[in-house]
């Protein structure tokens, strides 16, 4: 693709962008360029991200490479697919990251508790569904809960043993049908039963769709797509690290970069015009070619 059509594919990814109605503290988000990291930090704010820090018990000494840092280099290896620690140091510059060893970078991951981007996530996640539900055709809204495993060979997760020679961990998540945003995930090692998980995972205001409710071929389908979608775009099955605060912490950042996108789709179908027609996923592709733009 010529750099004109690409130029072209972006403009009009703005035009339509731009018609969301934002409140006050969103306005500086859409004034120029969005960037998953302007996103971020009007969504999930500094202050924010340190009260969860101390909530989490974690005391955070760094300057030059704090939580918030490794929170953004998360979500960018995600959106942007990074390969590894020491190929993101190479790409975090052309991001506007502060640029560190990738040594920092592995080290900080490994040290800091997953749980502080579990947190972060189900804060997002409130954020994101404080809207007022649409009147449905069903009584409650449904509510799809399933789950997805990611295997490696055993002597990268020997804390995760799975089958034979394959190690393995798993996301049990419950997915929201009307807008299709994670409502609650929990991390298991892969071996976990579903069973358990599911009950965990319920909810007294949704009718419940689970993997056995056969009836409902097209609302378990949803959440299968949501799978393959953050496999196949956000890096999930390229597991940097090699500790339970690395692996998991960088797959509840992969999950706050679908939360994100998710939440800026949804707003902006409420404003765009009448003639346009974008899935998430080719609204997803724009968004991906304008973050790329930025970053050349």
């Amino acid at each position: 693709m010529n750099n004109h059509k690409m130029v072209e594919k972006r403009s009009s990814f703005c035009r339509i962008v731009g018609t969301i109605q934002t409140n006050p503290k969103e306005d500086d988000l859409l004034k120029n360029s969005i960037t998953i990291t302007s996103i971020l930090q009007s969504m999930l704010t500094p202050e924010e991200v340190q009260r969860v820090v101390k909530l989490i018990g974690y005391e955070d000494k760094a300057r030059k490479f704090t939580v918030y840092h490794l929170l953004q280099y998360w979500c960018m290896a995600a959106l942007e697919q990074w390969g590894s620690y020491r190929s993101s140091v190479d790409f975090a510059a052309l991001c506007g990251l502060p640029v560190v060893h990738y040594s920092r970078f592995s080290t900080k991951a490994a040290e800091v508790p997953f749980s502080l981007f579990k947190e972060l996530f189900h804060l997002l996640v409130c954020k994101c569904n404080r809207e007022a539900r649409r009147k449905l055709t069903f009584p409650k809204e449904l509510l799809l809960i399933n789950s997805t495993t990611m295997t490696v060979g055993k002597t990268r997760l020997p804390w995760a043993p799975y089958h034979g020679e394959r190690a393995g961990i798993k996301l049990h998540v419950a997915l929201r049908a009307e807008n299709g945003q994670p409502l609650q995930v929990v991390e298991t090692l892969g071996s976990k039963h579903d069973g358990p998980m599911s009950e965990a995972l319920a909810q007294p205001d949704y009718i419940l769709v689970m993997d056995r409710a056969y009836g409902n071929y097209k609302a378990r389908w949803q959440i299968e797509v949501f799978f393959r979608w953050i496999k196949q775009y956000l890096n999930i099955p390229t597991l940097f690290g090699t500790t339970e605060n690395a692996v998991y912490g960088q797959l509840f950042c992969a999950l706050i970069v679908y939360v994100l996108l998710n939440w800026l789709f949804v707003a902006a179908q409420t404003s765009w015009p009448q003639h346009v027609v974008l899935s998430f996923a080719r609204f997803s592709r724009l968004f991906l070619l304008q973050n790329h733009l930025l970053n050349v």
